[in-house]
């Protein structure tokens, strides 16, 4: 009864219970009256995460100035959790993500005489080769990702195509870490160019900035939770992105995860989770609310 409207696809990603959560909380807010005393209490039903990222345009929209809001929590559902348990830990917890595109540009020819034309499919190779052996040699404690996970090129499988383009994904969560990642692809892009005698074209965009969690306020959730056995702190930030990242460079912020406890990850096409779940969402933001009431 909650399928897509559109035959045949799904998100996967859980964002509808998302959505639900807050519509929960927002209904107990209205009918219990018991966070009267505070002075606002602002719900934001933002559209769009995953395609041009929703939270950037709330933000410009002038609604943290209009409400005063001065801290925002969020809350995903994450398979990987035991049902019920909520999982976060304080500063670096989801990483920035960049979409990357390099096309390879050559002389398309036949297969059995390439010498009179360019092998951009095999250029491509040996760019990625040289694009993956860089990102090992950065320290593992930056936690990066580099990534093509899309290539096109081609139409038979005797004509060496003209074109060849990579899609992929950058991702890490210092700013000096992301501008050494583009710089060495700059110059490792210069020497296949020089090397190979084909035309390259590299482009990237500034996607979602990582989310870093507040101090203070992971505190205050460890506060919440030190004496029930539900909660976890990860050790480890994770390289999946999330554009909640953009209410950080607006008010203190604090993301953080419910376990669904299912066998199958998010985006996988099986992904669904037990309902009876998203009641411990709501639960979790009347928690956080009430460390606001003043007794």
């Amino acid at each position: 009864e909650f399928k897509s409207t559109h035959n045949g696809l799904m998100h996967a990603c859980g964002h509808d219970g998302h959505m639900a959560m807050l519509l929960g909380l927002a209904q107990e807010i209205e009918s219990k009256g018991d966070f009267a005393c505070i002075n606002n209490i602002a719900l934001i039903f933002q559209p769009s995460e995953e395609t041009n990222g929703g939270a950037k345009n709330v933000c410009d929209s002038g609604i943290f100035e209009t409400y005063n809001i001065i801290e925002i929590f969020g809350i995903h559902l994450y398979p990987h959790l035991k049902i019920h348990e909520i999982g976060c830990k304080s500063g670096k917890f989801m990483s920035r993500a960049s979409e990357v595109n390099i096309t390879i540009s050559g002389k398309g020819c036949h297969c059995a005489q390439s010498e009179y034309g360019d092998d951009v499919i095999f250029i491509a190779t040996k760019l990625i080769d040289e694009l993956y052996k860089m990102q090992l040699g950065i320290d593992k404690n930056e936690y990066t990702v580099l990534k093509f996970g899309k290539i096109n090129a081609g139409s038979a499988r005797n004509i060496l195509p003209n074109q060849c383009v990579l899609e992929g994904s950058y991702r890490c969560f210092d700013e000096d870490v992301f501008k050494m990642m583009i710089d060495n692809t700059k110059s490792i892009i210069e020497h296949i160019k020089v090397e190979y005698g084909c035309e390259v074209n590299f482009s990237y965009n500034e996607g979602y900035p990582a989310v870093i969690n507040d101090t203070s306020l992971f505190l205050k959730l460890k506060q919440i939770y030190q004496s029930k056995d539900n909660f976890k702190v990860f050790d480890e930030p994770f390289k999946i992105s999330e554009d909640f990242s953009f209410y950080s460079r607006k008010c203190k912020s604090l993301f953080m995860f419910l376990g669904t406890g299912g066998e199958w990850p998010l985006h996988n096409p099986k992904f669904n989770f037990d309902e009876n779940v998203l009641q411990s969402g709501i639960s979790a933001y009347k928690d956080i609310i009430n460390l606001y009431v003043i007794k």
